[in-house]
């Protein structure tokens, strides 16, 4: 660490944008200054340059029933994808920043019948993932990339329960089940449901992922904080509430690979709040 020290920041930057995409990842785990520093914007564009990574946003939306349009836009100086082999009946639920797509398609054996399947877009690979057999209506879905070689992901879904022994004090309560699916297990686990209020839900944005925890955002600008690790889940204040502004727009992003809560208030100020050490 000492000779590295001797090294300008602009040397840095170069080597660390040369580096294989195994390095790219232990660099982002294993030191705080320059994980920090793989997410340079300089940094990251030279790097998916080098490296010939596909980056960018994939856009898509019902067109009528069972028919879904999507397209792929790069951002600069990124190569395209053509995403136009997935069937139009396939509905992309989730997404890792390690290139899988969660895709839903019905089977084309039953009608009626739905199938999932993790799909790496660039080299057109897939497995085929089982269905959960709990019949609770579904809300969300995150992807969780544990390892890249082997391969190893979580798949997280958020249904919306009415248990059929609800205390009738409770009925000003909606209830949410989390099922937790490992590829090491190829099998789906249930957990403890959530109590929320009956007008709190969860609202249209992708969940986003940090660290192995995956965050979903509620409409009464609360989060649903899961960690895939300890399987245990937890409700976190957002900052709208903390510091009693009213945002008339707000989802969670991914900042500098932290979560991050995006708003835009009132007076139309767009505000990022990063967050670092539980606060």
């Amino acid at each position: 660490m000492d000779r590295l020290s001797l090294l300008t920041s602009e040397l840095i930057i170069e080597i660390i944008s040369r580096t294989s995409l195994q390095t790219f990842a232990t660099i982002r785990c294993t030191n705080k200054y320059y994980g920090n520093l793989t997410h340079n914007n300089h940094v990251l564009h030279n790097y998916n340059r080098r490296n010939n990574v596909v980056c960018g946003i994939i856009v898509q939306q019902k067109k009528t029933w069972r028919n879904i349009e999507r397209q792929f836009v790069p951002s600069s100086a990124n190569n395209n994808l053509d995403i136009d082999w997935l069937p139009h009946t396939c509905t992309i639920l989730a997404s890792s920043l390690c290139g899988l797509l969660l895709v839903e398609s019905y089977d084309p054996n039953e009608y009626v019948s739905k199938i999932l399947f993790v799909i790496k877009p660039t080299t057109t690979d897939f497995k085929w993932i089982p269905f959960p057999t709990s019949e609770y209506t579904v809300v969300k879905f995150a992807l969780v990339v544990i390892s890249s070689n082997p391969l190893h992901f979580k798949v997280i879904r958020l249904s919306y329960t009415k248990p059929s022994d609800m205390l009738k004090e409770k009925v000003d309560y909606d209830y949410y089940k989390i099922e937790l699916f490992s590829s090491t297990t190829w099998q789906w686990r249930e957990f403890q449901n959530i109590q929320l209020p009956s007008s709190v839900f969860p609202v249209s944005d992708e969940a986003v992922t940090s660290g192995g925890v995956v965050y979903f955002l509620l409409s009464n600008d609360t989060i649903l904080r899961f960690d895939i690790y300890s399987e245990e889940h937890i409700l976190i204040f957002a900052p709208s509430i903390i510091n009693d502004f009213k945002p008339y727009a707000s989802r969670l992003i991914k900042f500098h690979g932290k979560l991050g809560y995006f708003s835009v208030s009132g007076d139309r100020l767009w505000t990022i709040w990063v967050f670092i050490h539980n606060r």
